[in-house]
């Protein structure tokens, strides 16, 4: 909308450049803070990255100026950066965190170099497509010779997109199946669906950036979703927005349809409010694209011209909304709220019985709330003669840690599950005590039962 440019960074045009460099800053330290706090955040930088080829390959072939793309987006990624570099030893994959970072901010400078060389050199816009992927492949080229262990590292991380294997057996990273729709969604996943249509048609007609975005993070969520179907709570955001698109813009559609249309003064001097200043032009052939629309379309159901006629529409356009959107999650919602967590409850008196009735791995029980040392790069921790493991199957290992306040043998994190599943299929008592000895456990979680019982 400012028009901001490489041009204004030069020229120090504070005018066009502030407003747009604070947002750009504070989404920085937004991005960095989600980092920071999750560590698969850099998916988010993933999306930003397919949407930045998205963009100016769509800006290009139409003849726009794609500087603004990089005025805005590198500071937004530099700052994010500089803010996690300090913590990078703290976080488990900051390095790949930093990396993503880096490898954005060389695609949002390329890109923008490559627009501006095939402009200079007068070079037919229909090549863009062709261009850029020979600049991705040059780039993935680099990477490969600069540091091929972290290109690979850097596109194993899209395992998400196919998960195979022993992956598949967590109930979390199946693929989302269709019974799951209801439970999850209700009516808005079909509704969001019909505005995902709606938004890639505005994309592909309009290219205007905020709506590129809001297709490429929907459709990348989409498929994120449909791969492992833990990411169905990202996509509720998703779902959301594109509901309310397509509520917007189906009443949008039925309103100027059953609405008598007010007269081009009325709409030029409507038009002219809300787009003040230098858009009065550009406001002016709106409003009289839209007069000649409503003229194709007809002029409305005279009832609906009185006032009293289009309060009664609004109350059944309100309604109409309400229960084909809010009413089945509000009812979904209630029943979610409704159930007991059975699973923890279960779970809660044979760990803390756990707790209060057996001796405590580190001799002192308030050693589970202090803060130790961490060993030296490449050592293990150094634990107490009297420390001792509890063998369950991972799903539950956490509860052992918070409840219980003892060590498992395997946890969540996927740390000493093969281990777990070994002992838990062992055919016989003899193999199974010997894996037992080897991971130092001496209590024993039965699955199904939740009830602890020591080795003999």
């Amino acid at each position: 909308d400012r028009e901001v440019s490489f041009s204004s960074v030069a020229a120090r045009d504070w005018a066009k450049l502030r407003r747009p460099l604070v947002y750009s800053l504070l989404a920085g330290v937004a991005l960095a803070v989600y980092l920071l706090s999750w560590v698969g955040g850099a998916l988010v930088v993933f999306i930003i990255f397919v949407f930045a080829f998205a963009q100016y390959t769509s800006d290009h072939l139409r003849g726009r100026p794609t500087d603004y793309l990089c005025v805005a987006g590198v500071p937004c990624f530099a700052v994010a950066l500089l803010l996690l570099l300090p913590f990078l030893a703290q976080l488990a994959y900051g390095g790949m965190q930093a990396l993503a970072l880096l490898v954005i901010i060389v695609a949002f400078i390329g890109l923008s170099g490559l627009s501006s060389a095939m402009i200079r050199r007068s070079i037919r816009p229909a090549f863009c497509p062709l261009a850029v992927l020979i600049l991705t492949g040059a780039g993935l080229a680099a990477f490969y010779v600069i540091a091929p262990s972290k290109l690979s590292t850097l596109l194993g991380e899209l395992h998400w997109l196919d998960p195979r294997g022993v992956d598949v057996t967590i109930g979390e990273v199946r693929p989302f199946a269709r019974s799951m729709i209801w439970e999850e969604f209700t009516t808005s996943f079909y509704l969001s669906l019909a505005g995902l249509a709606a938004l890639a048609y505005a994309v592909i007609r309009q290219g205007v950036a905020e709506k590129t975005l809001l297709l490429v993070w929907s459709a990348v969520m989409l498929l994120a979703m449909l791969s492992e179907n833990r990411f169905s709570y990202y996509f509720a955001v998703n779902v959301s927005l594109l509901t309310a698109y397509f509520v917007w813009l189906a009443a949008a559609f039925v309103s100027a349809r059953v609405i008598p249309r007010h007269s081009g003064t009325d709409a030029a001097e409507a038009a002219e409010r809300f787009n003040p200043g230098k858009h009065k032009d550009k406001a002016r052939r709106a409003s009289k694209r839209r007069k000649e629309r409503g003229q194709r379309s007809g002029p409305g159901l005279p009832a609906m011209g009185s006032p009293l006629g289009r309060i009664g529409y609004g109350i059944v356009a309100t309604l109409v909304v309400f229960f084909l959107v809010f009413f089945p999650n509000i009812g979904m919602a209630i029943d979610k709220a409704g159930e007991k967590v059975s699973q923890v409850a279960t779970w809660r008196d044979p760990l803390l019985w756990m707790r209060e009735n057996t001796p405590d791995p580190f001799g002192d029980p308030d050693f589970f709330n202090q803060v130790y040392d961490t060993p030296p790069e490449g050592a293990d921790y150094a634990y107490p003669e009297s420390a001792y493991g509890v063998m369950a199957w991972w799903d539950y290992c956490h509860w052992i840690t918070d409840i219980a306040h003892r060590i498992p043998n395997s946890n969540p994190h996927q740390h000493g599950a093969s281990a777990a599943a070994r002992y838990f299929t062992s055919q016989d008592e003899s193999s199974a005590n010997e894996m037992l000895n080897e991971l130092g456990s001496r209590y024993v979680i039965e699955i199904g039962r939740a009830s602890c019982r020591e080795r003999v």
